[in-house]
């Protein structure tokens, strides 16, 4: 937790806008191997607890999941988390939200891995009725196809009225689900054209329901190395691309680099249109707070804040 604290402070030090922690039980053993981790240990630390601790040592930035698996969740008692979290941070949070894909996750921890129509319904019943429960002036009542409440009244309410809800997900129907209900949306490592075709998507979706399409931030978060040398890079991303063929045929897009390899990747996504860059440090190599550092430094301060 110390580590996650002081990554945390200098983010806010160095002028980044968020902090975002995955949320997830466990993940693939190959995945956890590409970033050294120990694939004896297969368990995660809760995010919601962790974005909590963080609370109390910032003062400004924001802090969000990336993402929760509604279909892993009671809405009910998400709603109740993140509008906790919020009312104690004044308004921090950004809640991202996803249908989840790893069958062993759900089905170790005893949930049903339905098909995925029925949990992206879920994910998008969940988002409304959470909008529901937040915004209610009193006890709120909620009738789907999978949840329902009635009576329930949540306190304390987030700070500002509501929270904004980020999807992930570069499915036809989570890009849909982005245009009509979403607040942003937040892809995991898309290439510069899969970003691009889904940015389009959900703006011609969001024209067509009659919403603002500048209600809507387009965003993505990237698996990262960043070092002062190439040398330094090539040494820290061997292993992560010798367990992820996915990067290495194009299918996935990483940000590996020096700052100014960087800050020359981020220029070519916000031309397409990207508004917020999550910086996924989950390579080991230099202490977390040192990679932020470097990261602020060299891309806030020369290339600004995208």
């Amino acid at each position: 937790m110390r580590s996650l604290s002081e990554a945390a402070t200098v983010a806010e030090e160095v002028g980044f806008d968020s902090v975002w922690v995955s949320d997830h039980f466990f993940l693939p053993q190959e995945a956890t191997k590409a970033v050294g981790g120990n694939v004896r240990t297969r368990g995660l630390v809760d995010a919601w607890s962790t974005l909590a601790c963080l609370v109390p040592v910032t003062s400004r930035i924001k802090l969000g999941t990336c993402v929760s698996n509604l279909p892993l969740r009671n809405p009910v008692e998400l709603a109740r988390k993140a509008s906790t979290l919020d009312h104690f941070s004044q308004g921090r949070v950004i809640l991202g939200v996803g249908s989840g894909w790893f069958r062993d996750e759900f089905e170790a921890f005893g949930y049903e891995f339905e098909p995925f129509g029925i949990r992206m319904a879920k994910t998008i019943e969940g988002i409304r009725l959470m909008r529901q429960i937040w915004e209610s002036k009193g006890p709120a009542t909620f009738a789907g196809n999978y949840y329902s409440i009635g009576g329930a009244e949540l306190n304390p309410k987030p700070f500002r009225g509501s929270i904004p809800i980020w999807l992930g997900g570069a499915s036809g129907p989570a890009l849909s689900a982005v245009a009509e209900l979403g607040d942003g949306w937040i892809p995991w490592c898309p290439t510069e054209r899969a970003f691009k075709e889904g940015a389009a998507r959900i703006c011609q979706r969001t024209k067509a329901v009659g919403r603002d399409i500048e209600s809507v931030r387009f965003g993505a978060c990237f698996v990262t190395y960043v070092a002062e040398t190439q040398v330094e890079v090539r040494r820290g991303c061997d292993r992560f691309l010798s367990h992820r063929p996915d990067f290495v045929s194009g299918e996935k897009r990483a940000m590996f680099g020096t700052p100014a390899q960087l800050a020359e990747d981020l220029r070519n996504y916000v031309g397409l249109g990207m508004k917020h860059i999550v910086f996924e440090l989950a390579l080991s190599g230099k202490k977390t707070h040192d990679m932020v550092r470097l990261l602020g430094e060299g891309l806030i301060a020369s290339y600004g804040s995208p």
